[in-house]
């Protein structure tokens, strides 16, 4: 039994800065159905959509017990407080036999948080949080739209790509995204060229990018002649790839 999660955002100047210069980027991070962005507010990462797979390794039956998630609390040793398919509150289920940051599933659950597949990902293991604080290493706390809860995002689980070749799987696009060292491949979106993508970034097309909350064509700043339409121009973005976007006319 899945379900899925649809996320909210806003809009940030990406990672690095040889990707901002004076330009205000939108970053983002989408799941397959949906198309939301994700960036950074404060200490939290929101616009993540996940998947939910198994809660534990003892089904959806809940003991009735109140407990803490983040804290781990409340729960007999051989359970796991976790929220069961559409729970609102969480209850101590019977704990899984998966590690944090594990490959996870229907039939071998977590022992301690919850199985997602976040932005089309593996179904990994993931701890609950309600702040960075909560993660270890101080990684993003990721916020789940229609969720009641937060988990810690796992790194390292997403294919690095080149923003102008966007040699990405089918139906995926090349992003670049707050808290990653270099452009993911993400489920491409379908927002066209001028397109608002304030809080929803990766709804630009492929081969596109939410800069200044508008949707704008990727181009190589090293093409000769200037590869934009006429009367555009080829503007730095993301120096590290050579990618930038074609300047329209405000």
């Amino acid at each position: 039994m899945l379900r899925s999660w649809l996320v909210v955002a806003s809009s940030l100047c990406l990672v690095t800065a040889a990707a901002c210069g004076d330009e205000d980027t939108s970053t983002s991070k989408t799941d397959v159905t949906s198309g939301t962005d994700a960036t950074v507010s404060g200490d939290t990462v929101t616009g993540n959509d996940a998947t939910t797979g198994d809660t534990g390794g003892g089904g959806d039956t809940a003991t009735g017990t109140p407990c803490d998630a983040v804290a781990q609390t409340g729960c007999a040793a051989n359970q796991n407080c976790t929220y069961s398919q559409g729970g609102a509150t969480p209850m101590c289920l019977a704990e899984g036999t998966v590690d944090y940051g594990d490959a996870c599933g229907q039939d071998n659950g977590c022992k301690r948080g919850i199985c997602l597949s976040v932005n089309a990902t593996a179904f990994l293991c993931y701890a609950y949080c309600d702040t960075a604080d909560d993660c270890d290493g101080g990684g993003a706390c990721i916020s789940l739209t229609g969720s009641p809860y937060k988990v810690c995002e796992i790194t390292g689980i997403y294919t690095n790509c080149n923003l102008l070749t966007q040699d990405c799987p089918a139906e995926q696009a090349c992003h670049l995204v707050s808290g990653q060292d270099a452009p993911i491949c993400l489920p491409a979106g379908t927002k066209d060229v001028g397109a608002d993508c304030t809080g929803d970034a990766n709804s630009c097309k492929k081969g596109t990018a939410c800069v200044n909350s508008k949707c704008e064509t990727v181009c190589d700043t090293d093409a000769s002649p200037d590869p934009c339409p006429t009367g555009q121009v080829c503007t730095s973005w993301y120096a590290d790839q050579h990618a930038g976007y074609c300047l329209r006319a405000q």
